[in-house]
């Protein structure tokens, strides 16, 4: 695994070191590869051989391989975090390269300045706003950044508004409370009623189922005699109440145009008599 990562590794820098690192990870592999029974017949001549087209191998090598510092390759080697730069240098905590624009700022000044301190090499001075940005920065609070007091007073009314609506709440809260006792009565009535519905109804079912028993004889629930008699009882009953009912408000009809033409002749009379006096008076 290690061989093959160097291999990969070695396209992008060649070096002679990582030649050599290559180079004798093949030589294991190959070592490695014969097995406990096929020996070479002489081994000798093959390291001397692998020895040699190293050799070779590093004199084609260029000259500037040479000047690099062994070190560094080894601690690239050594490298597996596979992190960029930028992040190697935020886990160090050490000051980031100047690579972009925006980095001259003094907004990223300031926030350099805030994250590391001195160790940024910041100069604090060059953090202070002038005398041009002081007055915008003024400016631009008094059109758009309200005063402590406004403040307040915002803070006041919304207060004084929070507490209507509490008061206004506890007011319903008091007066629903003072309903309660006689919605609780209104509920119980209405139960007691509904109550006495379903029993009337029930009453009425057995009557009717008396009276096909006496009618028919005895029946099961099911029979559709019982079913047809019951249906039919029940509409002349619904029909004989309809027309009950009718006759109700004809006869209060009735009532109300015989008072009002006795009301009419009694002010005709009223009229009459009256005129009467005043005829007299003439």
């Amino acid at each position: 695994m290690a061989a093959s990562m160097v291999r990969c590794w070695i396209s992008s820098n060649n070096s002679k070191l990582v030649k050599r690192l290559v180079l004798c990870g093949r030589n294991g592999n190959c070592n490695r590869s014969y097995s406990a029974t096929q020996t070479p017949k002489d081994t000798t001549d093959d390291i001397h051989a692998e020895n040699t087209t190293e050799d070779g191998y590093l004199e084609d090598a260029s000259v500037e391989d040479w000047s690099l510092d062994p070190e560094d390759d080894v601690t690239r080697i050594r490298d597996v975090s596979r992190l960029g730069p930028r992040l190697k240098q935020r886990l160090r905590k050490e000051r980031p390269s100047i690579d972009r624009d925006f980095k001259l700022t003094k907004d990223y000044s300031r926030k350099l300045y805030g994250k590391m301190g001195s160790a940024s090499g910041v100069n604090p001075q060059i953090l202070w706003p002038n005398l041009d940005e002081l007055r915008d920065r003024i400016e631009f609070e008094k059109r758009f950044e309200p005063t402590f007091e406004a403040n307040m007073k915002k803070i006041q009314k919304w207060d004084e508004r929070r507490e209507k609506k509490l008061q206004a709440r506890l007011q319903n809260v008091e007066k629903a409370m003072a309903k309660m006792p006689n919605l609780i009565k209104q509920y119980h009535l209405k139960l007691e009623t509904a109550k006495k519905q379903a029993d009337a109804e029930q009453e009425k079912l057995d009557q009717l189922n008396r009276e096909a028993t006496e009618i028919y004889g005895p029946m099961k629930r099911t029979d559709y005699r019982l079913k047809d008699y019951i249906s039919t009882r029940l509409k002349e009953e619904r029909r004989a109440e309809k027309q009950a009912k009718m006759e109700e408000r004809q006869l209060k009809k009735q009532q109300k145009a015989s008072k009002e033409k006795a009301e009419e002749g009694k002010a005709t009379e009223e009229i009459k008599s009256a005129e009467e006096k005043v005829a007299e008076g003439m």
